[in-house]
């Protein structure tokens, strides 16, 4: 790192070239709050002593969290109208519903699931809008129980294979009309308006599938059935996603050569 005039501009030059440079900004957190211990993985499960962004923390514990406006903050069309916002943590998603319908809480942020609309009644309002995540298959390729190359070729054959708009409308088309499937690379439209089209020609293709893997000596022996390479071994990937949420499951097999 390299000093500069502006005490309150820092300048670091990378030894080599590096393109995900800015994901390692995303975050940055004052150093007097954390101490001189690098590794902050078990800071703040008590507390939390600071806040940013257009909210200012008043107080904090593990019942309840109240914000204010920041009215220092440097866009003012995002310093918020509201007084003060108590935020309430609830276990799960039928609690958050209840704590509306009783009148204990004004809104809410259930985890979408098939009824939502249904539950939602009376004076209570259902709005459907971007968040703050979004939900992907992100694949492993150093799993520890894997026994074959995840190749470039591999994971297009996946994304040929995979019907996504079907995912997403038995997934949320009972919450959602025609839910969206987000075509970008890691990014959370909700964040702002840079999703690009970067997965748009990954559309259910079997034949490209075929092509994809065959062209890595991989073969399907029973054309219903999986695809297997010149060991033997089938291409199949674990498939895991939301651990422990009895709601909605605990994860599957994904076997490459059952579906489209």
């Amino acid at each position: 790192m390299q000093q500069h005039s502006d005490p309150h501009t820092a300048v670091i030059t990378f030894s080599e070239p590096y393109a995900p440079w800015q994901t390692l900004f995303d975050l940055v957190l004052p150093a007097h709050e954390l101490g001189p211990d690098t590794d902050i993985a078990d800071q703040w499960n008590d507390e939390i002593t600071i806040s940013g962004g257009p909210w200012i923390q008043h107080s904090w514990s593990s019942e309840q969290q109240i914000l204010v406006p920041n009215h220092d903050y440097w866009d003012a069309d995002r310093v918020p109208l509201l007084d003060e916002v108590v935020m309430a943590p609830r276990e799960d998603t039928d609690s958050e519903i209840l704590a509306l319908q009783t009148g204990e809480a004004m809104a809410a942020f259930p985890q979408p699931f098939p009824g939502a609309r249904e539950r939602i009644t009376g004076d209570l309002t259902f709005a459907v809008g971007a968040g703050t995540s979004i939900e992907g298959l992100w694949i492993n390729p150093d799993a520890p129980d894997r026994r074959f190359d995840v190749t470039r070729n591999v994971r297009q054959a996946l994304a040929y294979a995979l019907d996504r708009e079907r995912i997403a409308d038995v997934a949320l088309g009972s919450i959602v009309p025609d839910p969206e499937v987000l075509q970008c690379t890691g990014w959370n439209p909700g964040f702002g308006e840079w999703c690009n089209d970067d997965f748009a020609r990954y559309l259910p293709d079997a034949a490209k599938v075929a092509e994809l893997l065959e062209a890595e000596g991989w073969t399907r022996p029973d054309p219903d059935g999986l695809w297997v390479n010149s060991e033997g071994e089938e291409l199949v990937l674990a498939w895991n996603t939301v651990a422990g949420n009895k709601r909605r499951g605990g994860g599957s097999g994904c076997p490459a050569g059952q579906g489209p």
